[in-house]
């Protein structure tokens, strides 16, 4: 089974774009690869090196986290509230206008719009519809592997409203039983998101004011 998705997330302003029992942490802590950036110089020139390479760790510690809530990939749950999707982590790493357009798409995907919730789930990864379920670790999300990081500057906005521009794969192996055998979902992810410094004093650094990916999956016994 192999599926491709693409989701695009923008606004006219500013624009965002049951378990089983775990016997051994070290069997069942996921494997995180995250590839070194390519940088292009008129970032430094701009931010700095040392704020770009922060914005980069930033960014890529967040897609680990939350790109695929093991909450949410449960098969036989199929009923979310916009706390579930939206979720606070998410909303402190937005602007606030592209908080308010994150909400906005995630009642979208709650109302049965499915581009809106192709679209959050490039974002967040939600609602695994086969006649699966968990393994009997518990153990979803087997692996994550960023690659392909590129990070550059939009420079529209005129000298001192930059942005950096920040894109990269982001392929995660899933795990799941059907009928006493294991089945491995494959997500494969291009992403880009555009980041905005935050307001001085505060964190996280570099707030997301849009994004946009496209995704395709894959499921193997």
């Amino acid at each position: 089974m192999k599926v491709c998705h693409r989701a695009l997330l923008v606004s006219s302003l500013v624009v965002l774009g049951g378990c089983g029992t775990v016997t051994d942490p070290v069997d069942v802590t996921p494997e995180v690869y995250v590839g070194t950036a390519d940088a292009d110089p008129d970032a430094a020139a701009v931010f700095g090196q040392e704020w770009v390479d922060e914005a980069v760790t930033e960014l890529t510690a967040f897609a680990v986290a939350e790109a695929f809530p093991a909450a949410l990939l449960d098969p036989e749950r199929q009923e979310f509230s916009r706390e579930d999707l939206a979720g606070d982590v998410i909303l402190d790493r937005l602007t606030p206008e592209a908080a308010q357009v994150w909400e906005a798409l995630v009642d979208d995907a709650l109302g049965g719009d499915p581009v809106a919730a192709d679209a959050v789930r490039a974002l967040r990864y939600y609602g695994i519809d086969e006649p699966w379920t968990l393994p009997e670790d518990g153990q979803v999300v087997r692996s994550q592997e960023i690659t392909d990081v590129e990070v550059d500057v939009d420079s529209a906005g005129g000298p001192g409203q930059e942005l950096l521009v920040v894109s990269f794969d982001h392929g995660s192996t899933l795990a799941f039983e059907e009928d006493g055998e294991g089945v491995i979902f494959e997500v494969e992810k291009e992403m880009t998101y555009v980041l905005t410094p935050a307001p001085e004093q505060e964190e996280p650094s570099w707030l997301i004011t849009r994004y946009n990916g496209d995704f395709e999956v894959a499921a193997s016994q």
